[in-house]
This record gives C-alpha cells, sequence and structure tokens, in this order.
C-alpha cells in the first residue's frame, strides 16, 4: 500500500547523541523523513546551551521556509537559476536582492504550472500562460512561527493553546509585480542564453500597485513628531533600546532619510561633525543602491547629536551607535519601537484612513520635507539615493494644505455674467 503523503513543512530541531550540535528533522509531503545537521554547537554552559539553541530555533524558522521555496523534481530549472544567479551577481547586485529574486525565481519553479497541472519539466515549458496563470494564483507567503516551548510534562492545566495560523490570501499587486520583474529577468537571460526564442513575459503588463496597498504610511506632523520625540525621552527601553536612543534614531532617521540596516551601521567613523558642511557616509556594503555616499547634516542635528553622544559612553570608534542588531545577527523590531513610543504619545499607529505611521515613515517624512522646501526633484532624488525617481515620487507624501498654497497661485476665475431674463411674454 502506497504511503500516504503528508502536509510539508515541519521542521524540527533535535539535539544528536553526542549532545555537542543540533540537527534539522522535517518530513516531507511524500511522507519521507529527512535530517541535515547544524554547525552550531550547543556548548558546555547553560548560558551558552540555551542561547545557541535560542539561535538555531530561529534558523529553523528560516531553513523551513527555504524548504517551502524549494523547487521539487525539476533539476533543469534549478541549474539555470543558479546560472542566472551567477551573472546578477557579476553585476554587483546586492545580498538583499540576489536572496530576493532566487527566492522568487525558486518558488516560480516550484508552483508554475501548465494548461494540463503539471509541474514544469524544463526553461522550455514556460510561456506566456504559464507565467500569467502563476501570477493570478500567487499568494502570500505563509507565516512560519517558531512554535512554544512547552515544558516536558505537557502544558499547564487552563493553558490556552497558539492560535492557528491564518490561511495564505491572495498577494498584493506590488508583491505579483516583484514576481514578475524577477521571471522577465530570468526569461530574458533565458532568450540570450539560445534556450528561448523570445521573453514570454515581455508582453505581460504591470499593475498599479496602489490600487491594492496592504500597508500604506503617513507621514507625522511636526507637532506629532515632537510628542514622539518627547514619549519616546521619557519612555521605558523597548527591546533593549532606551528612550534617549529611540528619540535620536527617529531624528536622525527624519533628517538623513536612512534605513534601517544603514542605521544599524553607523558609528563615530561615520561622521565628519567638525568639517566645513558636517556630513554623515552611508557604507557601500549596507546602502541598497551598492555605492558609498555622504549626506550633509542639519545644523540643529549636529547640536543635538553631539548633545546625544556626550550623555553616552564611547566604547570604540567602530562600535555599532545604535544597537539594532542582536547578538545573533537580526534586527530588532523598530516598528515595535514607534508602535509604543506613538501610544506614550497618545498618537495612532494606524489612523482611520489605515496608513501606518511605522519607522520606514521616517524616510518619507524626509522625502516630504525636502519636496515641502522646492527642493528639485533631481536633489531630491540624490538625498534619498534612489537611481529611479519614480521610487522618489512613491516617498513624497504631499499634505493637502501644501497643495492648497499652490492651487491658490492660479488667478481667479472670471465672474459670474448677470442670469439671462427667463420671463415668458
Amino acid at each position: 500500500m502506497p504511503r500516504k503523503p503528508k502536509p510539508a513543512w515541519e521542521v524540527k530541531v533535535v539535539a544528536l547523541g553526542d549532545r555537542d550540535r543540533y540537527a534539522f528533522r522535517w518530513l516531507d509531503d511524500r511522507g519521507d523523513w529527512h535530517q541535515e545537521q547544524t554547525k552550531i554547537p550547543i556548548g558546555d554552559t547553560a548560558l551558552r546551551r540555551a542561547r545557541n539553541r535560542t539561535k538555531v530555533d530561529r534558523l529553523a524558522v528560516d531553513f523551513e521556509r527555504e524548504l517551502r521555496a524549494r523547487p521539487r523534481d525539476n533539476p533543469q530549472l534549478v541549474k539555470q537559476i543558479d546560472e542566472f544567479m551567477t551573472t546578477l551577481t557579476a553585476a554587483g547586485r546586492c545580498d538583499t536582492h540576489l536572496a530576493e529574486v532566487r527566492g522568487r525565481l525558486l518558488r516560480f519553479a516550484a508552483e508554475a504550472r501548465d494548461s494540463d497541472g503539471r509541474p514544469l519539466d524544463g526553461v522550455r515549458s514556460i510561456t506566456e500562460s504559464v507565467i500569467a496563470r502563476f501570477l493570478n494564483n500567487l499568494t502570500t507567503s505563509p507565516r512560519v512561527t517558531r512554535p512554544p516551548r512547552l515544558r516536558k510534562r505537557g502544558p499547564r492545566a487552563g493553558e490556552p493553546l497558539p492560535p492557528p495560523a491564518p490561511p495564505p490570501g491572495p498577494a498584493s499587486i506590488g508583491t505579483k509585480n516583484h514576481y514578475h520583474n524577477a521571471v522577465r529577468m530570468f526569461c530574458d537571460y533565458l532568450r540570450r542564453a539560445g534556450l528561448l526564442t523570445g521573453n514570454p513575459a515581455a508582453d505581460i503588463r504591470r499593475q498599479s500597485a496602489d490600487l491594492d496597498q496592504r500597508h500604506p504610511r503617513r507621514t507625522l506632523s511636526p507637532e506629532e513628531f515632537a510628542l514622539l520625540i518627547a514619549a519616546a525621552e521619557r519612555g521605558r527601553s523597548v527591546d533593549t533600546v532606551c528612550g534617549a536612543d529611540r528619540a535620536m534614531l527617529y531624528i536622525m532617521a527624519t533628517w538623513t532619510g536612512f534605513r534601517r540596516k544603514e542605521l544599524a551601521a553607523l558609528t563615530l567613523r561615520s561622521f565628519r561633525l567638525d568639517d566645513e558642511v558636517p556630513a554623515v557616509r552611508v557604507k557601500l556594503i549596507e546602502a541598497k543602491s551598492r555605492r558609498e555616499d555622504w549626506i550633509p547634516l542639519h545644523p540643529a542635528l549636529v547640536v543635538r547629536f553631539r548633545a546625544w553622544l556626550a550623555s553616552r559612553p564611547i566604547v570604540s570608534l567602530d562600535a555599532p551607535l545604535f544597537e539594532l542588531r542582536t547578538r545573533g545577527g537580526y534586527f530588532r523590531c523598530t516598528a515595535k519601537m514607534m508602535r509604543a513610543d506613538l501610544e506614550a504619545a497618545g498618537l495612532p499607529y494606524k489612523d482611520e484612513e489605515g496608513l501606518f505611521a511605522d519607522f520606514h515613515a521616517n524616510r518619507a517624512a524626509f522625502v516630504t520635507a525636502l519636496d515641502s522646501a522646492d527642493v528639485t526633484t533631481l536633489r531630491v532624488q540624490l538625498l534619498a539615493r534612489h537611481t529611479d525617481p519614480k521610487t522618489t515620487a512613491k516617498y513624497r507624501k504631499t499634505r493637502l494644505g501644501r497643495l492648497a498654497e499652490d492651487v491658490a497661485r492660479l488667478p481667479d476665475p472670471p465672474p459670474a455674467s448677470q442670469p439671462p431674463d427667463l420671463r415668458i411674454g
């Protein structure tokens, strides 16, 4: 009797017999067990064992997400994807972009089906209808969460079970556009390599992502931002980051437009405060545009930054100024910090219109403030370090009052003429 297929995937962390290393064990969709050893030892002390176990649990989440994206029974397509990623690496693309493109292509290879519902057997099976069907049936990526640790004797009496994960829904238009770009680049590579006669994704039109925004952002007004900073300064630590550091983090993000990854890489060597034009440098390895830029600093920001530096001990010139990474290398949740400080300030994290004021909205506030100061679009693009002006336009959140001032500059319409006499006879 054939073995009954079981749902995939469920990665379990097991300690090997000699108690010095871990292994991942999972059950595939065919009902077969697999095991892969990790490279992180348990350690000697109890504290080191606990820290390594937490690190392994986090790696298990990433490993399960990779398993879900792995294509099955399609070695030819996977080989061509790896060759394509080699060309992108030679072109100097950043590691984040490479990981995103590879993950999308692997998911395309795993989920794409032909008209008969069969998996693709090679690159020549990729047609326009196959790509369109994949994009139409694309769903949100399932959230892989680490299950809570239960006691050896089972859960406590009356302890509620964790809620089940919500089923995946349809992907947003923006997500579909990202997958379309990845498949289009891959098909163009196959065309240049002579494996396809044309690009089957070239004639598929992209839709406007503005029609289906799942997380639209808003910028805080100057009054709201002042309340946020005051609440952060007197607030408690959130995710091990104290209130004074969070306030300086919000100010630095709003007046420089830096992303979380770029702020986490800032050290004292990144600043030139004593120059004629004070500036801060974006590291090449942390910049999304893969180039090193110097961003000038506002004079008031320099004064406040010096006062903040004087209030904290200086460990090293190369030590990160903001502790935004854990010991395991993961980023701390800046959205959680913003939510806590907004709640303390009496401001909504999500307003009545469904707009969010998360940490990345500070970058939109930087672009919006430059646009409100009548800075040219080219200079705003340079300061925001965007390669495409269309990306800069997405960050511009011009307020209605600012637009009203521009409309008021128009000449007055002609006065109304005397109404005609409609009396009969």
